[in-house]
């Protein structure tokens, strides 16, 4: 059900999304990992790519789990994985998953990798 969302929202986007992007992130109810469309468009974020959220997964349990130390790994970072795995195959764009198995703030984005890789 999720993945066919998934699809249908990404059908949606123009231009077509360069790649889909796994990033931890914090919301209301504690850490979560979204996931965007990347696509080639200057925004406040970046100077030649937007950000688009698709999906915010969260776990059961949200910081608590942090507390008690129930997990790593977060199930969410799993659901991430097999997400842009299939999205890559039946859409074919890219996958860039960069998560670490615990929530961290300051983990590389896509297009920090991509201007390093091409000097934008």
């Amino acid at each position: 059900m999720k993945f066919e969302k998934i699809i249908k929202e990404l059908d949606e986007i123009f231009p077509k999304p360069k790649v889909i992007e796994a990033v931890w992130a914090r919301k209301s109810k504690g850490w979560g990992v979204v996931l965007y469309a990347i696509i080639e468009e200057p925004s406040a974020q970046h100077p030649h790519f937007t950000e688009i959220a698709i999906e915010f997964l969260q776990g059961f349990g949200a910081d608590l789990r942090m507390a008690m130390r129930l997990v790593p790994p977060w199930p969410e970072v799993e659901e991430a994985r097999e997400l842009g795995g299939l999205i890559e195959k039946k859409l074919g764009i890219p996958y860039f998953h960069n998560l670490t198995d615990e929530p961290e703030e300051d983990s590389m984005r896509w297009w920090e990798l991509e201007a390093q890789n091409k000097d934008i």
